[in-house]
């Protein structure tokens, strides 16, 4: 995911610039599709750097995707 956006590894987070369009992502969890925007994805931003509230994992030789708070903030949490 991260290559496919032009996403770089900085200081262990993925980071794009802040002026880069990007397409949303989906995740297909139980056949239901989630999208995220490049405003949802991002938690923070450091000077141009955008950095991304997703992370790649390998458990054994599956590789998986923690999509925490920026998923939770949109289809979790209510208010």
């Amino acid at each position: 995911i991260m290559a496919m956006i032009g996403a770089e590894t900085v200081e262990g987070v993925h980071a794009v610039s802040c002026n880069k369009r990007l397409p949303d992502i989906s995740f297909v969890l139980g056949s239901k599709v989630f999208a995220l925007s490049m405003e949802e994805l991002v938690m923070t931003r450091v000077d141009d750097l955008c950095i991304l509230g997703i992370q790649a994992i390998d458990i054994v030789g599956h590789p998986m995707w923690i999509l925490g708070d920026v998923f939770l903030r949109k289809y979790y949490v209510q208010f």
